[in-house]
């Protein structure tokens, strides 16, 4: 079953080109998935379950803008015990798709807080689409490697701002993370049009944790770590474009 909702861009949405953010799109992604689950009676606001997102991978052909109405169609492709595929594409007013997603989710028990098969009376509710995509293969999303140097590395606070109401920091927030890493010069480019983010671990508030920029032939790659740098938490790989500014 395919789900849709109409997202208005607004000014907090933009950047100084007033073209949308990827913080924003990941925004938009999550809460499309979020008011599909509750349409469908698997709503999180129980806590006895809950989704967390494992990976994502974004691939934006034409950047929507400042005051533009854009719509979400998003899916569930295929399930597998606790592990779930979700695809989604963002549609301009002209009803052509400017960007498409993949991202793998986990479920857990919210009491336990253990991984927990999905009941086939939910599945069915999500009604998969296992034969509809926008990508090559089945979905699952490979591991991102961290880069073996780095081009600069600093300390972030885990505020309470970042935080939602899983009690740790809510997937959007890692874009941040990554503007407040990278090199002046890459903040000020264009957004990248493809990115990719794997979650290895969550990050709570009160932490403090040791970021790393680092740059490679076709990548920016920006990881986290604990503060003691013996754990990795996330991996952002940020494509490179011809968009970018160079360096």
């Amino acid at each position: 079953m395919v789900f849709e909702k109409d997202f208005y861009v607004g000014y907090s949405d933009v950047d100084e080109r007033y073209e949308l953010t990827n913080k924003s799109i990941l925004r938009f992604l999550q809460d499309a998935a979020c008011v599909q689950s509750v349409k469908i009676g698997d709503s999180q606001n129980t806590r006895s379950m809950m989704w967390f997102i494992l990976s994502y991978r974004v691939d934006v052909f034409r950047r929507p803008i400042y005051d533009d109405t854009i719509r979400i169609r998003t899916w569930a492709r295929h399930f597998n015990g606790p592990f779930a595929v979700r695809e989604f594409e963002i549609v301009n007013e002209d009803g052509e798709i400017v960007a498409k997603a993949v991202s793998n989710w986990g479920r857990i028990n919210g009491n336990t807080r253990k991984l927990q098969d999905m009941d086939e009376d939910i599945v069915c509710k999500y009604e998969p689409e296992p034969d509809r995509t926008n990508y090559e293969g089945d979905g699952w999303l490979q591991k991102l490697h961290v880069p073996e140097t780095n081009a600069n590395s600093r300390l972030i606070y885990i505020d309470r701002n970042f935080i939602d109401a899983n009690h740790h920091m809510n997937n959007i927030f890692y874009m941040d993370i990554v503007s407040m890493t990278m090199p002046e010069w890459l903040f000020r480019a264009p957004q990248a049009d493809t990115f990719e983010i794997m979650f290895r671990r969550a990050n709570n508030y009160g932490e403090t944790v040791q970021c790393h920029y680092a740059e490679e032939p076709d990548a920016h790659v920006i990881y986290i770590n604990s503060e003691d740098d013996t754990q990795l938490r996330t991996v952002i790989r940020l494509h490179r474009s011809k968009r970018e500014m160079p360096n």
